[in-house]
């Protein structure tokens, strides 16, 4: 099940496809942990650059960093590319 979750906005440190590393907490908002995100917790998520953006669902996971795994289709991927590289 998806869990809600509000007001969290992060810097990425990653690029192109795959696995997203989560940076510094965005001024104004709060981080995962703030908002009682927790391993294995699905989410839904916008990645933004510049105009573009893709939405979608992925799953937290809290390994060393703080990652997303993205679940995304394979033309979602190729639109993640373009869009972050």
């Amino acid at each position: 099940m998806v869990k809600f979750v509000d007001r969290v906005k992060m810097n990425l440190t990653t690029t192109g496809t795959g696995t997203v590393t989560f940076g510094s907490v965005v001024s104004g908002f709060q981080s995962l942990s703030d908002a009682s995100v927790v391993d294995a917790d699905v989410v839904r998520y916008t990645i933004e650059s510049g105009t573009n953006y893709e939405s979608g669902t992925g799953t937290i996971g809290l390994t060393g960093s703080t990652i997303l795994w993205l679940g995304l289709l394979a033309h979602l991927l190729k639109v993640t590319t373009q869009l972050l590289t």
